[in-house]
């Protein structure tokens, strides 16, 4: 009988879970976003979050961030100037061509002010940012990319905190 009355004690105590769990599920409301690359799935959770009534991202949620826009910074440069080789299209500054191979052949994963400052100088260049305007969509860059390349100065800081912005 002790093994009985054990067992009715941890079948009561599952029950017992289970119903909290269900009181805590019941609340939540689960979204499928579903669409191609760049439609702006992410975009619509991050600015869900952001009008919640305490809404916004935690300074710790912020420097998460920090990786993927180094890498998309990185990233993006690298269709650009992929795109500016394909196209034969001329460096304004022939200084820069030296600077789009370190650029391409980047294969690290950490970002340095080195690589910050090579994408500042590369966005500078004239003949990049008609490139830029000209191919952005048959090269599939981000949406977002223009506005990290416009803000990389700032990105580049060694105190760079992402804001909800980026």
């Amino acid at each position: 009988m002790g093994t009985c009355g054990s067992r009715d004690d941890r079948s009561e105590k599952i029950d017992n879970e289970l119903k909290t769990a269900k009181k805590t599920y019941s609340k939540q409301l689960k979204i499928l976003l579903l669409g191609p690359g760049e439609s702006g799935k992410s975009t619509i959770f991050k600015q869900m979050k952001i009008i919640q009534d305490d809404g916004g991202f935690s300074q710790e949620e912020l420097m998460r961030f920090r990786t993927s826009i180094y890498t998309n910074c990185i990233s993006q440069m690298r269709c650009v100037m992929n795109a500016l080789l394909e196209q034969k299209v001329p460096f304004t500054d022939s200084d820069n061509a030296p600077l789009a191979d370190v650029i391409i052949n980047y294969s690290g994963a950490d970002w340095t002010n080195d690589l910050g400052n090579i994408i500042k100088k590369l966005w500078e260049d004239q003949s990049v940012q008609e490139v830029f305007k000209t191919y952005s969509s048959h090269y599939q860059l981000n949406d977002t990319a223009k506005y990290f390349f416009e803000n990389i100065e700032r990105i580049n800081s060694s105190d760079y905190v992402p804001n909800e912005n980026d």
